[in-house]
């Protein structure tokens, strides 16, 4: 067992470790949450033109859209690859976007 000399090294050597180390940083991890309404309008505007040009690639955006609110209906309609479907969807969300 340790004595006290011992002990108040470990002590003094573990608190010259913790000034070292300094200060934790505070990180603030993305949680993927909600777009914001500026986000949601680019990428729908982003999306636009491959629905329109029945681009497969989409499919890529499906994540991110995700992250709109009640978007639910046009990510199963690009999963689905039904692009009418969909630039129906997307109009009106844009036009709810604009009367916001």
């Amino acid at each position: 067992m340790p004595g006290s000399e011992e002990l108040s090294a470990l002590a003094g050597e573990f608190a010259r470790v913790v000034e070292d180390i300094g200060e934790p940083e505070i990180m603030i991890l993305d949680d993927g949450g909600f777009l914001g309404k500026d986000e949601t309008v680019a990428l729908l505007n982003e999306l636009e033109p491959l629905l329109v040009f029945q681009n497969a690639q989409c499919i890529d955006l499906v994540d991110e859209l995700r992250r709109i609110p009640e978007s639910d209906e046009l990510c199963g309609q690009v999963e689905d690859f039904d692009f009418a479907g969909a630039l129906k969807i997307l109009a009106g969300m844009k036009a709810a976007l604009e009367r916001q």
